[in-house]
């Protein structure tokens, strides 16, 4: 995940303005405290840091240019060591066994400094995730998550979770379709890149599909759905059954293709055929459009 990890950490930040002073330079203080991880120190130090690099990337470039050279060097520092702040918060945020509302605290300060910050990855989605729903707050949770997903629309965690917490839309479904069809991030290894892929790509075409359903779009929640299905099961599987078994059924009735509603009525089988939650609707659904067929 932090490619630039050691590179940050290696900068000397501008030993010129600190010579004077007795006290460490606010950015190694942070990270003293990301080494320690010390998160309750982090979560002192990294505004401090941060508002220490700021004003210095605020500074006017001097004319003189002796000077200038010097106040280009620092602009260099300051943006390096401001990008590890954000570093600070997310690494600390992510170390296991470190209390859900810290976790919490460290995760809200990185998003409101910078929602499209690097460090807003997949693993820290799942961490702030998993922090907010131990802090018990379902509605949180999901706020978190929208948050992410404005700076970051690809996000797979993110959108995954917005879905299943009822709070995505089609949007969210397709960016996950999207984010899956991306080259794989360097910061994930192949092989779990591969999982998560899979995982984008079953729940984006599953919701697309149920949720085209519900818009009556009947061709979208076709085809979305028939990729879907050779990678659901359980009551996914048969829930993908029946959506497909109305829209199928419905686009050939609209169309007048005789073959379009039988093959509606076909997937509806299979959803009654499966012990589920759809299963009884599912059934007599089924018997309807056979009895629609026959006619």
């Amino acid at each position: 995940m932090k490619t630039l990890v050691a590179a940050i950490a290696a900068v000397s930040f501008c030993a010129v303005l600190f010579a004077q002073e007795e006290e460490k330079n606010p950015f190694d203080q942070l990270r003293e405290a990301v080494t320690k991880k010390d998160a309750d120190a982090v979560k002192k130090l990294e505004p401090q840091a941060h508002k220490f690099a700021q004003d210095l990337l605020k500074a006017p470039k001097p004319t003189d240019p002796e000077e200038a050279k010097t106040w280009a060097s620092n602009q260099d520092a300051a943006k390096t060591n401001d990008t590890y702040t954000e570093y600070a918060l997310a690494s600390t945020m992510e170390q296991p066994g470190i209390d859900p509302a810290k976790a919490v605290e460290l995760g809200s300060m990185l998003l409101a400094q910078n929602p499209k910050s690097q460090y807003i990855d997949e693993v820290f989605a799942n961490a702030y995730l998993v922090a907010l729903g131990k802090t018990g707050n379902k509605a949180k949770q999901m706020e978190g998550m929208a948050e992410i997903v404005k700076g970051h629309p690809d996000n797979i965690a993110a959108n995954i979770a917005l879905l299943e917490g009822g709070r995505g839309s089609l949007a969210n479904a397709e960016h996950l379709i999207a984010a899956a069809k991306k080259p794989r991030p360097e910061s994930i290894p192949e092989a779990e890149w591969d999982k998560l892929k899979n995982e984008a790509l079953a729940n984006g075409y599953y919701y697309a599909g149920f949720i085209n359903g519900q818009k009556q779009n009947w061709r979208d929640c076709d085809t979305n759905l028939r990729a879907a299905e050779k990678m659901l099961s359980g009551d996914r599987l048969e829930a993908a059954y029946f959506t497909l078994g109305i829209c199928d059924f419905q686009f050939g009735k609209l169309t007048l293709d005789k073959t379009k509603m039988e093959a509606g009525q076909q997937f509806m089988q299979k959803a009654a055929s499966m012990k589920g939650p759809y299963q009884g609707q599912a059934y007599q659904q089924a018997a309807a459009m056979k009895q629609a067929l026959g006619r």
